[in-house]
C-alpha cells in the first residue's frame, strides 16, 4: 500500500512524517513560582492544557501621591542684619548731608577752622594839658530887692467853712453838679465882694473855677454838666487874690438827687 495517494493533489500525512521522538515540553512559568498563574487559576484549565492563556493586561498602577511643598522657614537673623544696614545707611546719607549743609554744625567733630577775629581797639592818648592864665573874678556885690507889701505882710486867714455841708438836687435838673454857698461875717450878715475857687484834686485836674459873691453873699460854681462822683479844694480870697482862709476839700455826688453841695464861709 502505497504511502501516498492520489487525492486530487492533497498530500495525507504517514507515518514517516511523525517525529520520531517528542521533546519535553517546557513548563510555562518559572519553577520557582509555585502558584499558577493568575489568568489560569481563573478559568480552571489544568496544567497539562496545551493553550496558552490570554495575555493579561498590564495592571494600571496609580502614580504616588504629590508630596506637599516644604515651606522655607524665613531666616530671620538674615533679615535683621538686612534692615540694620539698610538704616545704618540711610542714617550715613542724612549725616553727610547735614555736613555738607552746614560744616559749622555741632555734629562735625571736624568742623573747619574759624580764624579768630581781629579786634581793633583806639588807644586813647594822654590829655594834654593847657595852662590858663589866672584871670581876676570880682568880689559879689550884694544887692537888696524890695519885696511887694503883699509879700510882706502875713496872710489873714480870718474865714472858715463851716462843717455843715448839704447835698441836695439842683432845681435846674440833673445835667449839672457844681457847689453853692454864702460869705457871712461873725454876726451871720452876708458879704460881697469875695471869690471862692474850686480846684479839681486830680492830678491832669483843669484849672480852677472861680465865682464872686454876690450882694447877698450867695455864688455858684458849676463843675460839670453830669453829676459825678470827684473831689474838689475850696478857697475863699479876696478881690486882689488873697487867701483869706484854708483850702477845704469836698466830695461832688453822682447823684441826681445830690448834685448840688452847700457849703458857708463865716468870717472869724
Amino acid at each position: 500500500m502505497s504511502d501516498r495517494q492520489d487525492t486530487g493533489g492533497v498530500r495525507r500525512v504517514g507515518r514517516k512524517d511523525r517525529k520520531k521522538s517528542l521533546e519535553p515540553r517546557k513548563p510555562l512559568f518559572p519553577p520557582e513560582d509555585d502558584l499558577p498563574p493568575p489568568a489560569a487559576a481563573a478559568s480552571g484549565s489544568a496544567p497539562g492544557d496545551e493553550r496558552l492563556p490570554p495575555a493579561a493586561p498590564p495592571a494600571y498602577t496609580s502614580p504616588p501621591p504629590a508630596q506637599p511643598a516644604r515651606r522655607r522657614r524665613g531666616n530671620r537673623t538674615a533679615n535683621l542684619v538686612t534692615a540694620f544696614f539698610l538704616l545704618a545707611t540711610a542714617g550715613v546719607i542724612v549725616y553727610v548731608g547735614l555736613l555738607v549743609a552746614d560744616p559749622y554744625t555741632p555734629l562735625n567733630p571736624l568742623p573747619p577752622f574759624t580764624p579768630v577775629p581781629i579786634i581793633v581797639t583806639a588807644t586813647p592818648l594822654p590829655p594834654t594839658v593847657t595852662p590858663v592864665p589866672p584871670t581876676a573874678t570880682p568880689e559879689p556885690t550884694a544887692t537888696r530887692t524890695p519885696l511887694p507889701a503883699e509879700a510882706i505882710a502875713p496872710a489873714r486867714l480870718d474865714f472858715v467853712m463851716e462843717a455843715d455841708v448839704v447835698y441836695r438836687a439842683w432845681a435846674g435838673g440833673c445835667e449839672w453838679v457844681g457847689i453853692t454857698g454864702t460869705v457871712l461875717d461873725a454876726g451871720g450878715s452876708p458879704l460881697a465882694g469875695y471869690q471862692l475857687r474850686a480846684q479839681s484834686a486830680e492830678d491832669d485836674a483843669p484849672e480852677a473855677v472861680t465865682a464872686i459873691a454876690g450882694d447877698d453873699g450867695a455864688f455858684t460854681l458849676r463843675l460839670g454838666s453830669a453829676p459825678a462822683l470827684a473831689p474838689f479844694t475850696l478857697t475863699l480870697y479876696d478881690l486882689n487874690g488873697q487867701p483869706l482862709s484854708n483850702a477845704y476839700t469836698v466830695v461832688t455826688s453822682d447823684r441826681c438827687d445830690q448834685n448840688e453841695v452847700v457849703v458857708t464861709f463865716r468870717k472869724k
